[in-house]
């Protein structure tokens, strides 16, 4: 196990140490309402310094060591627990459908009404909005319109159930490749955590494609586990397909395919599984998908917003290109400027 010890406490007490200090710089950071002054000071001792000293203090015993996420750190709730704890992720889920006083958001009002169209007049339009977003959610979004009527209520259901059944399959998942404590841990910080709440409330396509991502892990879970053993060959089938796929629902799926391909490159060849000719039919759909995203994106000019993602690719100055990425990192604890 990894030893980081503050001066007479135990493992345990070290950790638990470690991490009230950081929670409470974090709510301080988060939920003070502090100059520029105190919350570079509540920074610099309440989290960078600690970061550094217990940096300073690790030691990684050899590599035989049974990795912490394998292994039983606390005992898990009993079942009843763990019943009621899913019910409440799933009623809070629920009520965020209707927040007295909530209004859709700009681009929540665009994605609506590009779905609703769909759900009236069908059409294969494959880029939409000034962002030029993949197609799949929006088709996605139209046949549920065809199935729930168009309202602010169904607008905010959709992702909702998307967020539900993303818990579900990342447990489930996380289930089959690490310990029962990591899995429970993993589970609470999926049920009530900030950012999984807040991507069920917002109808966009980031919850399908949180979704989706979940779908790639658990694929690769039970390739890990029962590929040896049998049915090897159609579990890479269906993640390879499931990989092709999500070139077409957010721009960002490059990344996951990436992490996916060398995962499923590393079970191959760590298990001896079939030979390399079976890892070039996995490759296929994924490079044909891949191949005709690029051809239509450059067929019909899209591009335009991945590059005014880009740092230094806009144009601006380096005064404001400074701003915008503190800005990206002060998002992350004390706030930002709205305008960035």
């Amino acid at each position: 196990m990894s030893q980081m010890k503050l001066t007479g406490l135990t493992y345990q007490q070290n950790i638990l140490v470690y991490f009230l200090i950081f929670l409470s710089g974090n709510t301080i950071l988060a939920y003070g309402h502090f100059g520029s002054q105190v919350n570079l000071w509540v920074l610099f001792l309440g989290m960078f310094i600690p970061f550094f000293l217990g940096l300073k203090g690790l030691k990684i015993e050899k590599k035989s060591a049974v990795p912490q996420y394998l292994q039983d750190s606390f005992s898990v709730p009993p079942s009843w627990i763990l019943v009621f704890l899913v019910f409440m992720a799933a009623i809070l889920r629920l009520a965020q459908a209707d927040i007295p006083g909530y209004w859709p958001l700009p681009d929540e009002g665009l994605n609506a009404f590009n779905s609703v169209e769909l759900s009236h007049q069908w059409n294969w339009t494959i880029f939409y909005g000034p962002s030029q977003h993949p197609p799949l959610f929006y088709w996605t979004l139209g046949l549920f319109f065809k199935w729930v009527s168009p309202s602010k209520f169904s607008l905010h259901l959709f992702p909702l159930i998307f967020s539900f059944f993303s818990l579900m399959l990342g447990v489930l998942a996380s289930g089959m490749v690490f310990s029962r404590s990591f899995t429970f841990l993993f589970f609470v910080l999926m049920a009530f955590s900030f950012w999984p709440l807040y991507m069920g409330e917002t109808c966009s396509f980031v919850a399908p494609f949180v979704f989706w991502e979940f779908l790639v892990f658990f694929l690769l879970a039970l390739l890990f586990k029962k590929g040896s053993s049998g049915g090897g060959k159609y579990l890479l089938i269906m993640l390879s397909l499931c990989v092709a796929l999500g070139f077409w629902i957010g721009i960002a799926w490059p990344v996951v395919a990436v992490v996916a391909v060398f995962s499923t490159l590393f079970f191959l060849k760590n298990r001896r599984m079939g030979n390399f000719y079976d890892f070039y039919i996995f490759l296929f759909p994924i490079f044909l998908s891949a191949g005709y995203f690029i051809f239509l994106s450059v067929e019909q000019k899209n591009g335009a917003h991945i590059l005014s993602l880009l740092a230094f690719g806009t144009g601006t100055d380096w005064k404001k290109q400074f701003i915008d990425s503190a800005s990206n990192f002060s998002a992350l604890v004390w706030g930002c400027d709205t305008q960035n």
